[in-house]
């Protein structure tokens, strides 16, 4: 077969770029119906005494019966209402630096229009005490939706939101996903650190009959570094919480004819969250630098 090595040069080059979409979204980034039971009565604690006077089958319906005073034994046998317990909070809607509720729709701006969508719009749907599913709508009818698992140690999504606007001829698979993507309420303090690990597969055709797989491990070390105040399209917070990650890439390539292996991949990226609203920015710092640019950022625009 003979393959157009202009062809692999300008693929293997787009296919680095993908490595670095993979990661641009991803990074941040109900209740049971059991009711409790009612205890009845015993039937001897509203009978009559022994030794009363028999009624008459059918009571008048003139006159009032006669109020029995209570006895102590009556008194310590009568049900007592328990008070409820306040329902706990499930996993997925009890970290206010990561809100979750069903419906809530959050707008963010990207300044990269040219590989991706400038806007898009993630929303909050079929939120449970273990689970919820995180949509981005695009636009246009494109929509991406990444199903999040939420645990004691905080929310994974299974896999990296793909970037919007995704990539024709490319075909992804996440294989592995552990660690947490946003932990818990606790772990926003400066100096606390957590781990987030992935496994993709990534194929794309080069033409006709030529295509390249790369198998990508994303091993990310998340830390809280400070706090400070950030101002981004949809207001001005006075605390933000930063989280600095840093991500070490590697990616084994196949297929292709003589296409090349890529060298591992260093990225860092910085998080800023706010109490009761989320995230509210990102910025992937020299995201660009592979292609003679700067950094990739998001911000958020706007709450509904």
């Amino acid at each position: 077969m003979n393959t157009n090595p202009s062809s692999i040069q300008l693929k293997s080059r787009t296919l680095w770029i993908v490595v670095l979409l993979l990661l641009v979204a991803g990074l941040a980034a109900c209740g049971g119906d059991d009711a409790p039971e009612t205890t009845e009565a015993p039937a001897e604690a509203t009978a009559l005494p022994t030794d009363a006077p028999a009624e008459p089958a059918v009571a008048p319906t003139d006159v009032p019966p006669t109020e029995v005073p209570p006895t102590a034994e009556s008194i310590a046998v009568a049900p007592t209402a328990a008070p409820e317990e306040a329902a706990a909070p499930g996993e997925c809607n009890s970290n206010p630096y990561y809100p979750i509720v069903d419906g809530r729709a959050m707008t963010y701006a990207t300044n990269a229009d040219d590989i991706g969508a400038g806007e898009y719009t993630s929303i909050f749907s079929d939120v449970t005490d273990s689970s919820f599913t995180l949509t981005t709508d695009l636009g246009d009818g494109d929509v991406i939706a990444t199903n999040w698992q939420c645990s004691s140690e905080g929310l994974l999504s299974p896999e990296f939101s793909q970037m919007p606007g995704g990539m024709e001829g490319l075909e992804i698979e996440f294989v592995e996903a552990t660690g947490v993507s946003v932990p818990t309420e606790e772990m926003f303090q400066v100096g606390q650190s957590w781990p987030t690990h992935y496994v993709a597969n990534a194929t794309m055709a080069i033409d006709d009959e030529n295509s390249m797989t790369m198998t990508q491990t994303i091993v990310m070390t998340n830390t809280v570094t400070g706090i400070e105040p950030v101002s981004v399209p949809a207001g001005d917070y006075s605390e933000a919480v930063v989280v600095e990650t840093k991500a070490a890439i590697t990616v084994a390539m196949s297929g292709g004819g003589a296409a090349p292996s890529l060298p591992p991949i260093e990225m860092n990226y910085i998080s800023w969250y706010v109490e009761d609203v989320g995230l509210v920015r990102q910025e992937i710092v020299d995201f660009f630098s592979a292609v003679g640019g700067g950094s990739y950022i998001t911000e958020l625009t706007a709450i509904e």
